[in-house]
Parts: C-alpha cells; sequence; structure tokens
C-alpha cells in the first residue's frame, strides 16, 4: 500500500502519479466512525513515493477530493474531480487488533505516528487511513470523541508540515516538497476547512455515540433519494464473505457498510460503486453465526443478514463386516436434517466403483445398498456429508464380501454293531466352530446335535440316544463367519443282533496211510487237519483249539465254510471249537466242541540254510564256511511244522524255536567267541521223540578290524618328471598308481578321495596291493586315503593322507618381445634380430602368464630360469658371458607339474667381441625374425632341477632368413 500527498495548485485543483501502480479504481471519501474498522479501498505494497516537483504558486483550492484511474496496472493519475482518498476519523480508543495496509494515528498534543498491531489507541485521536486499509480496534469502552473540522484539518496540516514520523512503519518519509526523499505528503489543503460545512452525525450499527462523516463542500454532493439493493448474504461456510450489491448512486459514490458478527463485533468497510452500479467488498474473518450487514451512503442505508457455518456435519459410518451379500446395506447417522442427501462411493475388490446416494432419515439415520452386486473380497465404502453452508464430512470403513461356502464332510459307518455309533468328520472352518449334526435312525426319528471343530480341522460325535438296527442318515452342516452354509450327508446301518453258532459237520485227515472223516473222539497222525461246517453267510468262523484261536476263514454265500490250520496241532487230545462274528463285528455263542487225538510219529530231521548277519558295514545272509563280524548271527533252516528245533555249536545247544506253519525256523544263540564255529540241528516232535542232528555247518566269527595300511608308493608315469609323488605337490599325471605292502592277505583296500571311493583292490598272499584309478582325476587338489576290510567285513582306520595336485592344463608358450645390449653409458639398446653385439651377456625381456617359470636357452642349452611378474613380464640375463659368434635363444614357460610349454619365438644375436681391425665380415642382419620352426617337440625341456637328462628336448629351429647357418645341434 503506498500512501500518496499532493500540493494544491494556485487554481484550486491538485494532481499527482503514484511511482507504484495502484490496485483498484474505487473512490473514497472522508468518513469517521469510532471503536470500529475504517477500511479504505487501495490495498498495495508500500513502497517510498518518487519524488516529484509541485508548484508553489497556486490559488487556493476548495475542498480537495481525489480520484483513481481505471482499475489496471497502469499509474493512475488523481486530481480534484473526486472525493478525497484519504479518510480520517476521530474514535473513542481502543487496542488495534488488526491492521491492513497503512494508517496513522493523531493524538492531541503529540507528533503524528504510524500504527501497528497491538497499539493502543487513546480516546479521541485521530486515525487516517489510506483507501482499502483496514483497522480494527477493540470495542470502545467510552464515549467517542466529537470531531471538528479544523481538528481534522490540523491533521493534515501537520501532515503537511512535516511534523511525525508521516510514514516511517509504511516506508513513507515525511517532509516538503524540497527535502524529502521519496516521500509525498500534503503541502495544504485549503486557507481553511470551509466552517460552512459542517459535520453531520450518524449512529454506529453497534449503538455507541455518533459518528462523523466529513462531507465536500463542493456542487458535486448528489442530491435527492437514493436505491441501494443488498444482495442476500444467505449461509455460508466462508468466514469472510464477499458482500455486493447494487444501487442507483453515480459510479465512484463512497458506501460504508457496517458488518455486526454473532459476538457483537464490527467492522466497518468503505467501498466505491462499480461503472455498472454494484458494488462488493470482503469482509475480515467473522465466527460462526449470524451477522447483520447494513449499507450506508447518502442519506440511504439498507440491511440483511446472512449466517457464517464453518463447522462441518457430523457423520458416523457403521462399521463394514464380514458378510456373504453380494449387496451389503451400508449404513450410519449425521445431524443434517432429515430429508438431507448423503453420497455413499463403493469400491469392490475388482475395483468396480458404484456411485450412490442415501437420504438422512428423522433420527438422522440413512441406508443404502448396491445397486450392483459386489466382486467377492475386499470393499471399501466412503460417505461424504455436505451441510447447506458447504461444509463437507467424510467417513470410511472396509468390509469383506465372502460368499464360497465351506467345506464340510461327515463320514458315517456303513455298517455297525454300537447303537451309538462315532461320527468323524473334517471341514475348513476355524477351530471351535460348531457344526450342526442331525440323525435320522431307521424309524423315522430324528436327533440333533452339535460338534465342535478341533483345530486340525476335524469333528467328531456321537449320538446322545441309541440308534435302532436298521438305515441311518447323517446330515452335517456348517456355517462360517460370513453366514455361507454347505451340508453334507452320509449313510449308515446298525446291526447289533449276533449271528448263531456254526457247526463243524467233518474233520477229514488228509495224511498218512488212513485218511478220510474222522469221528468226534476219533485217533489221527495229521496234525492240521481239514475242518467244515456251516454258519452265516458272509460271517467269519473263528477256530480254537483247546480255547486258543488257530486261525479264522469266511463263510460263502451258501452257508459253508473250510479250514485247513496252519500250525499243527499238538500231539495228544485236541478240543476244537468255533465262533461265528458278523459283518457288523457281534460274535455269535461258540459251537458244539468236536474232540480228536494227534498221534505223531518221529521228527524230520531238520536243515540249516543260511544265516544272517545284521553288523555293518556288510549285512545280509551268510552262506556256509563263510566269515563274519556278527557275533551274534541268526541261523535259519526248515522244519516239519510244529516241531521244535534245537541248535548246537561245536556240540553245544545255543538255542531252540518252534518250526512256523511254513516250515521256517530261526534261533539266534548269545554271543560267541572270535573264531570258527560248526553249527548243528536237530528236531524234536510233541511227543519228545528226538531227530538225529543235521550235518556239521561251518561259520568264522571274526570282529578284530585288520590294521591299519599304508600307502607305501605314489608313482606319477606321465610327463617329463615321473616317478614317486611327493606330499603337496603337482603332477601332470591323473591316472597315478598307489601302492602298498605288509597288509593283511585276502582284505580289501578301499582308495578314497576326500571321502568319496575310487575303487578297490584285494591284498594279494603277500600282502602288497597295487590300485590305479580307471577313471582319471580332475584337475585340482586331492587328499587319498585307504582302508583295509577283511573277510569279516571288519574295516580298519584309514591310513595317513596324500595330498597332491594334478594339473594336465596346457601350458602357453612364451614370447621373447626384445633383447638389449649394454652400452657405455650405462643404457640399454634393443638389438634387432642376428644383430651382432659386443655385449656377450644380452638381456632378453619376454611375456608369458603371470607367475609363470620361464627357461631360457641357446640351442639346446638351459641359459637360467626366471618368474614372470604378476603383469606377465619377465626378463633374464646371462649368469656366464656368450662365447662369440650367433645365438639362437628361445624361452618356455613350465607348469607346477614341470610341464614346459612348446618354444617361444627364436631370436638370434651374434655375440662379437672381436676388435674392429679383426678381418671378420659381420653378416648383414635380416629385416625379420624366421618363420616359426616346421615342428616343436610335443613336450618342452625339463626343469633345471631335475638331474634326469630330458629325453623331449625341443629339436633345433633353423631361421629361413637371410644369414649365417647356425651351427648344427650338440
Amino acid at each position: 500500500m503506498t500512501l500518496l500527498a499532493a500540493k494544491s495548485k494556485k487554481q484550486g485543483s491538485w494532481a499527482r502519479k503514484p511511482s507504484m501502480p495502484t490496485r483498484t479504481a474505487e473512490r473514497a471519501e472522508v468518513q469517521a466512525s469510532e471503536g470500529i474498522c475504517l477500511p479504505i479501498s487501495v490495498p498495495t505494497s508500500v513502497q517510498p513515493a518518487q519524488k516529484s516537483p509541485m508548484s508553489e504558486h497556486t490559488p487556493t483550492p476548495a475542498t480537495p477530493t481525489a480520484t483513481a484511474a481505471a482499475a489496471s496496472h497502469a499509474q493512475p493519475q488523481l486530481s480534484t474531480a473526486s472525493p478525497a482518498s484519504l479518510a480520517a476519523a476521530v474514535v473513542a480508543g481502543g487496542q488495534v487488533v488488526e491492521l491492513e495496509g497503512f494508517a496513522m494515528m493523531q493524538v492531541p498534543g503529540q507528533e503524528p505516528q504510524a500504527l501497528s498491531t497491538g497499539a493502543t489507541v487513546p480516546p479521541g485521536a485521530v486515525l487516517l487511513t489510506a483507501i482499502d486499509a483496514v483497522v480494527r480496534l477493540s470495542k470502545a469502552q467510552n464515549a467517542a470523541a466529537k470531531a471538528s473540522a479544523d481538528r481534522l484539518n490540523k491533521v493534515i496540516a501537520d501532515l503537511d508540515k512535516g511534523t511525525g514520523d508521516a510514514a516511517t512503519a509504511a516506508g513513507v518519509t515525511g517532509g516538503d516538497e524540497t527535502t524529502a526523499e521519496g516521500g509525498l505528503r500534503v503541502d495544504r489543503v485549503s486557507e481553511s476547512t470551509n466552517p460552512s460545512s459542517k459535520p453531520s452525525q450518524t449512529q454506529d450499527p453497534g449503538g455507541s455515540a455518533p459518528a462523523t462523516s466529513l462531507s465536500p463542500s463542493d456542487t458535486d454532493t448528489p442530491t435527492g433519494t437514493a436505491s441501494i439493493y443488498l444482495d442476500n448474504p444467505g449461509l455460508t461456510n466462508d468466514a469472510t464473505p464477499r458482500l455486493s450489491g447494487s444501487t442507483t448512486l453515480p459510479p465512484g459514490t463512497l458506501l460504508s457498510i457496517t458488518v455486526t458478527d454473532s459476538q457483537g463485533q464490527v467492522q466497518i468497510i468503505t467501498t466505491a460503486v462499480g461503472a455498472d452500479g454494484r458494488f462488493e467488498a470482503n469482509t475480515a474473518a467473522l465466527p460462526d453465526g449470524v451477522f447483520k450487514v447494513n449499507v450506508q451512503a447518502q442519506g440511504s442505508s439498507v440491511s440483511s443478514q446472512g449466517t457464517v457455518d464453518t463447522t462441518p456435519p457430523t457423520l458416523r459410518l457403521d462399521a463394514a463386516s464380514l458378510t456373504n451379500d453380494s449387496t451389503p446395506t451400508i449404513s450410519g447417522q449425521s445431524d443434517l436434517p432429515e430429508g438431507s442427501v448423503v453420497k455413499v462411493t463403493v469400491v469392490d475388490a475388482a475395483g468396480k466403483a458404484q456411485e450412490l446416494t442415501a437420504t438422512v432419515g428423522p433420527n438422522g439415520r440413512f441406508s443404502v445398498s448396491p445397486d450392483q452386486a459386489l466382486a467377492e473380497g475386499r470393499y471399501t465404502v466412503q460417505v461424504v456429508a455436505t451441510d447447506a453452508a458447504g461444509n463437507t464430512q467424510t467417513s470410511t470403513t472396509v468390509g469383506v464380501l465372502d460368499t464360497t461356502a465351506p467345506e464340510i464332510s461327515i463320514s458315517a459307518p456303513s455298517l455297525s454293531n454300537s447303537t451309538q455309533p462315532t461320527l468323524v468328520g473334517r471341514t475348513d472352518l476355524g477351530n471351535g466352530t460348531s457344526i450342526t449334526v442331525k440323525i435320522t435312525d431307521s424309524a423315522g426319528q430324528t436327533q440333533t446335535s452339535e460338534a465342535v471343530v478341533r483345530p486340525d480341522g476335524s469333528f467328531s460325535l456321537t449320538p446322545s440316544q441309541p440308534l435302532p438296527d436298521g438305515p441311518f442318515t447323517v446330515e452335517v452342516t456348517g456355517r462360517d463367519l460370513a453366514g455361507n452354509t454347505r451340508t453334507s450327508t452320509s449313510s449308515g446301518t446298525i446291526d447289533s443282533s449276533a449271528p448263531l453258532a456254526p457247526s463243524i459237520d467233518r474233520v477229514i485227515d488228509d495224511q498218512g496211510p488212513i485218511q478220510g472223516p474222522l469221528n468226534p473222539g476219533g485217533t489221527t497222525d495229521d496234525s492240521r487237519p481239514t475242518l467244515e461246517g456251516k454258519g452265516e453267510p458272509g460271517s467269519t468262523i473263528t477256530v480254537y483249539a483247546n480255547g486258543v484261536a488257530i486261525g479264522s476263514t469266511k463263510v460263502d454265500p451258501s452257508g459253508e465254510w473250510r479250514f485247513t490250520p496252519e500250525v499243527p496241532l499238538p500231539g495228544g487230545p485236541n478240543s476244537i471249537t468255533t465262533t461265528a462274528t458278523d459283518p457288523a463285528g457281534n460274535t455269535g455263542p461258540s459251537s458244539p466242541a468236536f474232540s480228536l487225538n494227534v498221534e505223531m510219529g518221529a521228527p524230520q530231521v531238520p536243515s540249516i540254510i543260511s544265516a544272517t548277519d545284521d553288523v555293518s558295514p556288510q549285512q545280509g545272509l551268510l552262506a556256509k564256511s563263510s566269515s563274519t563280524n556278527d557275533n551274534t548271527p541268526t541261523l535259519n533252516g526248515f522244519g516239519r511244522p510244529g516241531e521244535t528245533v534245537t541248535l548246537f555249536a561245536d556240540g553245544n545247544p545255543v538255542g531252540s524255536a518252534v518250526v512256523n506253519a511254513k516250515g521256517e525256523w530261526s534261533i539266534t544263540p548269545a554271543a560267541l567267541g572270535d573264531k570258527t564255529w560248526n553249527f548243528s540241528a536237530m528236531a524234536t516232535n510233541a511227543n519228545g521223540v528226538q531227530s538225529p542232528q543235521t550235518g556239521l555247518w561251518p561259520l568264522t566269527i571274526d570282529t578284530q578290524a585288520p590294521r591299519q595300511p599304508a600307502i607305501d608308493a605314489a608313482l606319477d608315469n606321465v610327463g617329463p618328471v615321473q616317478g614317486n609323488i611327493a606330499e603337496g605337490s603337482t603332477i601332470d599325471d591323473a591316472t597315478p598308481t598307489w601302492q602298498g605292502k605288509n597288509a593283511e592277505p585276502g582284505s580289501l583296500i578301499t582308495v578314497y578321495d576326500k571321502g568319496t571311493p575310487l575303487g578297490q583292490t584285494t591284498v594279494g598272499p603277500d600282502g602288497s596291493w597295487s590300485f590305479t584309478p580307471a577313471r582319471p582325476l580332475p584337475d585340482g587338489q586331492h587328499l587319498i586315503t585307504i582302508t583295509a576290510i577283511d573277510a569279516a567285513e571288519n574295516v580298519s582306520t584309514a591310513s595317513t593322507p596324500l595330498s597332491f595336485t594334478v594339473d594336465t592344463s596346457q601350458v602357453l608358450s612364451p614370447s621373447i618381445d626384445q633383447v638389449t645390449e649394454g652400452r657405455a653409458d650405462g643404457a640399454e639398446a634393443p638389438l634387432v634380430f642376428n644383430q651382432a653385439s659386443p655385449d656377450n651377456t644380452p638381456t632378453l625381456n619376454g611375456s608369458s602368464k603371470p607367475n609363470q617359470v620361464i627357461q631360457v636357452f641357446d640351442g639346446d642349452t638351459l641359459l637360467g630360469q626366471t618368474t614372470a611378474d604378476a603383469q606377465g613380464r619377465w626378463t633374464l640375463t646371462p649368469s656366464t658371458p656368450l662365447p662369440d659368434g650367433p645365438h639362437d635363444f628361445v624361452a618356455v614357460s613350465l607348469n607346477a607339474a614341470g610341464v614346459a610349454s612348446e618354444p617361444s619365438n627364436l631370436f638370434r644375436v651374434v655375440v662379437d667381441t672381436v676388435a674392429p681391425d679383426t678381418p671378420w665380415a659381420r653378416p648383414r642382419p635380416p629385416t625379420t625374425p624366421p618363420p616359426p620352426c616346421a615342428a616343436r617337440a610335443s613336450r618342452g625341456r625339463s626343469s633345471p632341477s631335475t638331474t634326469t637328462p630330458n629325453p623331449l628336448a625341443a629339436p633345433w629351429c633353423s631361421p629361413t632368413a637371410p644369414g649365417p647357418s647356425p651351427p648344427p645341434p650338440r
């Protein structure tokens, strides 16, 4: 906001162009009120005005007025054609609670000063505000002071004289036109304030002392009664509502708008009539409630009232729950009046949204259901309530739609002899869920009970009342939390009646010289006679001998049964009885006994067929004359069913067993010592008659492990370096040979690599052994151990391990990149192929794989050995001076196993230490080195540490480039 001042011209008019654009083009007239807001319509940021000279020789003007130019970003020209652009008022005092724009205060006897929020305004002070500035004071507690034209004129005159800090707070500097820097001031208003113009007295809307309004004394004052129309403010949620209306007053006429809020606070807003006869203004923030508006101008006024309501309506949305209703009811409550409409948005699990509306009922309740079925799964509900003032309240909830019925099944026994059978079912309903069980028996009677689901999903129930014989049905119903139900049924039959006693009609002897049916009390030599009889079809016949069950059989559909015991009857008198058990499990009474006498002859000689070893590492059946580490082996054989077999070891009994119905027997003796044992067996029948013993069945028991074996030799049979494999060495033989001696003859040597068996070999009669793996070992580290296993499967402890590395990879050839000679100045100069040099210890430089061992040869003579660095660079200088003459250098690489690469390129140097006067012609060196040799040895030279001559040395390579022929290989 910029406060403008201008000096009057002698012709009675004045003009001033502001340095900053103004925002509005509204007119304002001077009006005063007490203890209220003083708004003037030119709000803008306050900037210092630019200095502009003004004439001192102007006639005394009438009371000046000011008119703003049209609203735009242009700079308006102020003139006397309109009312003043400043407003002044004498107030009853108070405290500044709100300040928008710039305002000043003149207290009698004091310098004018700028206002700020919180400043105290004493009673009788004059406030001077710029257009659109708003000053809000706390309501005055004392009577308003009366204003006089002279008093107001003095305030303006004081400003004209430069007394007081006219605009420090607003950034405007006071002073006259010759000294002000960037400031404008009122130099002179008039010779007098025109005493003939009397202040008019008005009552402010708050009912306080009359306010004073200053009216211009010129002839532009409107006459007659004007009409003012105020648009109804109505109900709004805008705390700073826009007030508007229209009037018949001329454009630019100032209107005074008085707003009294619900708490009695008053705002007075000054605005100007627009070119279209309309006017409008914004209030400062109002509290909720009814506010009153009064518009006054030119003796006309109009009043209205509105309501500010910024409080949103209350809204409570009932929580959505788990449901199986695909169009669930959405409900809630609000304080909106009956008949109000709330907006409901439902989004289902498929992302489909439905927009709905619900009407609020007399009790504030509302409800609505989706028009279309929701997709199964999680859905969200959002409800928006909007009151008449436009305030909104939103509430959301989440629900789950589950339309899938639970899984449930029931199993009733198809046939039961229990009148209260246990019914068992399963379901996917949660633990503790109640299942409804309905049982209908053969008489049509119904029982309904509840079963509870266990944590594993099972449930069971026993009828509370016994069921009669006959068919029955079971129906179970499960209901999940969403209300989905599923029913499953099953059926069964109750049979609680026992069958009649069966009969034994015939007992048949089919052994020995006399065969055929036996009479009750008869004698037989058949210990397994066949029994025949009758019974209830489908029932099970159990046969007893002397009260002990010896077997069972089924009654066929014709009611007949047949049975032959698997276990022979004991010798002597026997009493045979039977019972019948029907499919429902009911067992009837016993049949009458059938007695017979079994007489046995001499027992059958048994046989020994095998022994069983159940001790690791090898288990299973053992043949005659075998060895075992099991000192309690089980002997197996055959005999006559029912007879008792006694086992002997070296003639001493070590156990006995009864031959089973299949004629088999097995006996396990107590622990036996290490040695070869001769076993035999004998049978005894029921009459105590013994058979002869079997022949001897030898078996060796050996529980002692063989001594620890050793690897006496490990041989590398491949490549330039052969022989014994040292611990931790590297070899190029993927199938090395391991050898040993002094092992237990006949034992089995197992060779392991890191615990994995590679193979086995048998120790010879002299205790020696040898093993070569059938499959090559992979490149890498190996850890070899061996164990010995004797004939009894006892395993020795493992040998001391042998560690080595296999490396069969191809070795890449190095290269001789440069040969240099030493100069007198200490520098090294490179040589070309076949160049003569007086340096008999030239330096060879080359490249290879990193960290590779390099051997350099002069022909087939090893000059020396070096190791490439981490970058694969190597260098070597002969330790012994070379003789004069040509020298052909080649290099080879060696891997850790001593395998050499193919030779490198050949580099020839001619050593010439003879003085220049010696009549010897140097050969002219060729410009290019010779091509590679046509043939290379399949393997390189051996390591210099090897004392054995290398039979696979690289052959001599003859160059084809011009020059003297090299000497033949030695």
